[in-house]
Formats: C-alpha cells, structure tokens, sequence
C-alpha cells in the first residue's frame, strides 16, 4: 500500500533524512519515532503537498509527486489538531461524514468506536480536546481507506482518550488495514505497534530489542573496571558542565540510539554509563529494568496503566505525567515486586 524507496528530504542547508526504504502492507501497523519538523513535512509529502529531494513514495502503486493528491478512496489522514465543525453535535458530525465518504456504518456503530455515545447530543465546541480527538478518530474510522496514516494522534489527550485509540488502531490492523503513526514521543511508539522505528537525517532505524542489547553489551566489553572506590552518584554532561544526580532524584533513564539518557524533574540528561552499568548501579536503590530501553526509579511510579491485554505504561510523578513503557513479559516480574 505504502512504499518509501531511497527517499530524502533536503530542507534548505538541512538533511531531515536520507535513504529510507520502507514498505508497509495491508494488515501492517507501523509506527516511525520521528521529530515534530520532520513530521510535518512528511505529512506534506505523503499528500502530495511538497516533493522529495530524490528517492520515490508510491501510494497504492501512484507515484506520488508534488500537486499530485493520493485517491481519497485509498487513503485516510489524521492531522494533529485538524479542524472541526464546532457548531454541529457529534451525532450531525458523524452523519455528515458517513455520507461523504458513502460509509455503510451506523452512527451507533461509530459513537461506540470512540466511546462518545454519551456525548452524541453535545456540540463539537464544548468537547473537551481529547474527545475531539476521538471524534478526528471517528473520522478516519468512517472514511474506512485500505491506508490510514496518522500524525501524532495521542499527543496532549487523557489516559481513557489514549487507550480507545489503542484498541482502536488493534481493530483496523485486524480488518487488514495498512497503518503507519508518526510520533514525537517514543512510548507512544512502542505501544501503537510492534514495529517501530527511529527517523533522522542518518535514514530509517529499526527499534529492536536484541540490536540495542548487543549494543549495550558491546560498549560494556569495552570498559575496563575502574571502580576502585563506590560512588552513588550519577554523572551526567550538559555542554561542557558535568552535573552529578543522587539515585533518589532521578525518574526514569531511557536509552536512545546506544546512548542512556537521565531524566529528573522532566528534563534529560546525557550519561555516559550504558543501560547496562546504570542498571547494575542503581538496583539497590530501587531503580527497575521495565523495558529493553528504559530503567525506572520505582518510588516515582504513580500509576500502571493497561492499555490493551499485552500493552502497559507506568506514569511517572515527575509533575509532568510521563509515562514509560512497560514490556508484557516484565508485567507479572513488577507485580510480585509490588506484592500484588
């Protein structure tokens, strides 16, 4: 449905990315962590908006090219913050566009999809931001194209919110939907789908787990022991400052690309120590391997939250809400930590 073959993209003086070859198929869900510019304008291309540099992408076998629009009966987007016509109800809304896009679904059908059934009375305008997201969900949905491209589709909205849109995309993949989600956010990435990669200017990156743990196993190889002396607290560097964290203030450490990233307050943190030496260092002051790619501090968990029956997150109370995967195999390991 969706083919990406040695595509670029030259920004001005820029590379936002080079050599991607990617290839997603009917019943396919794939998710690409990528930065808010690099995004947008690949939302761009993939709607004929902008050209790239050099390289192809071919929708449904349509080479798509500048001014040329991909068929609306073969393709559906969700734009972050798409508009909305906020004088109508939800109930007028989704009508409307069970008739645009000739859709054999219900309302009912499709008010039960994004779990708005009790709102269907109430205008768009007094919807809160992520019942209007549901409601740009509800849209795709009706619009039902074999290709559903998403920008970003949780950004901003609550926990419920999110996990409607889980189930959901779990759905369309099942009735054999090709899917591609673009996130700024990692653990959104890594609970959308099971395959998941990383774009920079470098190309495409596949996320996985025995890659990243080589990885790690190879930097440790490399060190040679030098811990003479116990030293509890984490160095960190920010330009050419070295800033050093007790265990207890830290959140949560991700691993980004082979390089451990620590998170206190909010704000990260590069450290040199892998995931694997910040693991052995911290386990004694309660820190917990939830992830191939993130440790964390379990006294600042606040919540578990169960997305689907093999998707979790932990919320961390770090005043901004973070949350962190969860793997399914460290789901029963954390619970009997937690005496549940």
């Amino acid at each position: 449905m969706l083919k990406l073959k040695q595509a670029e993209k030259i920004q001005g003086h820029s590379k936002m990315f080079s050599n991607v070859d990617l290839e997603i198929r009917q019943g396919d869900c794939v998710t690409i962590h990528i930065n808010a510019d690099t995004r947008v304008t690949l939302m761009q291309l993939l709607t004929g908006k902008e050209e790239l540099s050099s390289g192809d992408i071919w929708i449904d076998q349509q080479l798509m090219t500048k001014g040329k629009k991909p068929s609306w009966e073969k393709v559906g987007f969700l734009f972050l913050n798409d508009g909305l016509y906020d004088r109508l109800t939800v109930r007028d809304y989704i009508k409307f566009n069970i008739k645009l896009f000739g859709s054999t679904k219900t309302v009912e059908e499709v008010l039960n999809f994004v779990q708005l059934t009790k709102e269907a009375s109430v205008k768009i305008g007094h919807l809160t931001f992520s019942k209007r997201q549901r409601l740009l969900f509800a849209r795709l949905y009706i619009h039902n194209a074999p290709l559903m491209i998403l920008s970003d589709p949780d950004q901003n909205v609550d926990i419920e919110s999110k996990r409607i849109i889980i189930n959901g995309l779990n759905q369309l993949q099942k009735e054999d939907h090709a899917i591609l989600v673009l996130t700024s956010n990692m653990e959104s990435a890594l609970t959308f789908s099971n395959h998941v990669y990383r774009m920079d200017e470098r190309g495409l990156h596949e996320v996985n787990e025995s890659q990243e743990n080589n990885h790690d196993e190879e930097k440790l190889d490399e060190q040679v022991d030098t811990t003479l002396v116990e030293f509890n607290k984490i160095p960190t560097k920010v330009n050419d400052k070295i800033i050093l964290f007790d265990p207890v203030e830290i959140d949560y450490i991700e691993s980004i690309k082979g390089s451990s990233y620590v998170y206190v307050g909010g704000s990260g943190y590069q450290c040199t120590f892998t995931l694997n030496d910040l693991e052995s260092k911290l386990l004694s002051f309660g820190f917990y391997r939830c992830h191939r790619s993130y440790i964390v501090n379990l006294q600042k968990v606040r919540e578990v939250i169960t997305w689907t029956r093999n998707s979790f997150s932990l919320m961390i109370d770090d005043g901004e809400e973070s949350k962190i995967p969860l793997s399914k195999n460290k789901m029963a390991e954390l619970k009997d930590m937690l005496g549940l």
